[in-house]
């Protein structure tokens, strides 16, 4: 049962999601190389216990976490979409076939390849059910804790023109044989106001050298069957044109309406006896999973004054753009072979 959120709030959700100055741009266009991407369906819960992947000696959930958050968060997005929707290709696949293909120019110090793809090994892992994975972690540690300040905080209401009665509306599902298999539930937003926070939370990959990318002394060696990881275009084409970078989490989202609206007393006692409740990329209840991850439910409190979900969600991807790559510079020499 989603509720279309405006585009202000998918907005609002890239503003947070953008380089430092670059506030206030549409959502899917870049930002000086980054591009946000919410999440559907709607967000995937987390907790803090799913971030802990243990230390040199982790126990079997703990590797099951690492495996679960590098599955997650280590797909290669589809650029041609406006929503994170993954093209089945994981970032370390792209990045064993670059380092396998790689050439270097002459005079190039002759153990740089090497210490790249021992850099590659040396995050390799194995889970408990013999998934390959590279360990993959985040920044800032333990960013669920309320007093991080790194959180920002949300709130759109009806009252500042971001949320009006055309943007905003229900869809339940099919309950009787004959019903239509959606049907449009409008709600009052006169006096709504949604709620919650969020926080960029940027993804730390050991096992790589993001600044292969921008540079031009590198390139597949002659014959490499390796494909362009980008061709730089608009829209870009290639085997990786865009990677994650960070994942955009929120908590606690509360969405406060007027209850003395008929309309919006129906939407919550179509809510509280749903299956599953959405609000544009937030999740409010119900069971969701992604790729690479488990099955996971958010639990809906039906207040007073509206819904609320209780906890954290992952809803979206900042996704840095690539240039064209590889692009070898015609200024150096290249070997023969």
């Amino acid at each position: 049962m989603p509720i279309a959120a405006s585009s202000q709030i998918q907005d609002l959700l890239a503003d947070v999601a953008a380089p430092k100055g670059q506030e206030g741009l549409e959502s899917t266009l870049p930002r000086g190389g980054v591009v946000y991407l919410p999440i559907e369906p709607a967000g995937y819960p987390v907790t803090p216990e799913d971030f802990d992947f243990g230390g040199g000696s982790p126990t079997k959930e703990q590797i099951a976490n690492a495996s679960q958050f590098a599955q997650l968060v280590n797909q290669i997005p589809n650029s041609l979409q406006n929503t994170w929707v993954s093209t089945g290709r994981m970032t370390w696949n792209l990045w064993e076939a670059v380092l396998d293909s790689i050439q270097f120019p002459v005079g190039a110090p002759a153990n740089q390849i090497t210490d790249l793809r021992a850099g590659f090994q040396l995050d390799k892992r194995l889970d408990m059910l013999g998934n390959t994975y590279y360990q993959t972690n985040y920044t800032p540690q333990e960013f669920w804790k309320t007093t991080s300040s790194a959180w920002h905080r949300m709130s759109y209401s009806a009252s500042s023109g971001t949320l009006t009665e055309d943007n905003v509306k229900v869809k339940r599902p099919r309950i009787l044989a004959g019903d239509k298999p959606e049907v449009d539930l409008p709600v009052d937003a006169k006096g709504m106001n949604v709620t919650g926070d969020l926080i960029l939370v940027t993804l730390l990959r050991p096992w790589w050298n993001a600044w292969l990318f921008e540079s031009q002394n590198w390139r597949y060696a002659p014959g490499s069957i390796t494909p362009p990881l980008s061709d730089g275009g608009d829209p870009p084409s290639g085997a990786m044109t865009m990677y994650p970078n960070a994942i955009m989490v929120a908590r606690d989202v509360n969405v406060r309406l007027d209850m003395s609206s008929p309309r919006n007393r129906r939407l919550v006692k179509e809510a509280d006896a749903a299956h599953d409740v959405s609000f544009g990329p937030f999740q409010l209840k119900g069971n969701n999973a992604h790729a690479g991850s488990l099955l996971r439910e958010t639990k809906l409190e039906v207040t007073n004054d509206g819904l609320k979900s209780i906890g954290m969600q992952v809803v979206g991807f900042q996704c840095n753009l690539l240039p064209q790559c590889p692009n070898p510079s015609t200024a150096v020499t290249w070997p023969l072979m």
